[in-house]
């Protein structure tokens, strides 16, 4: 069973990727900081349902057609 830490850091990873893959940021560049992502977790169950959320409040432009690779990702927490 895993531990809410490793839910959390699961969650972290997902959702960092979603933006990495849809809108080229990660939450570094979004400003993010772990406050504000624990209690995007508590609130959103999917880190696709957040990147969503959170695209739409500020107003994020899609790359749908970004055809480059996108790397490394930063270390999170």
């Amino acid at each position: 069973m895993h531990s809410d830490r490793e839910r959390f850091r699961g969650w972290l990873n997902a959702a960092n990727q979603c933006l990495l893959r849809d809108y080229l940021i990660d939450f570094h560049d979004a400003g993010l900081e772990s406050d504000d992502l624990e209690r995007y977790f508590a609130a959103f169950e999917m880190p696709h349902e957040f990147v969503q959320f959170y695209a739409y409040k500020y107003d994020l432009h899609w790359f749908d057609e970004y055809t480059g690779t996108v790397g490394p990702m930063r270390r999170i927490l």
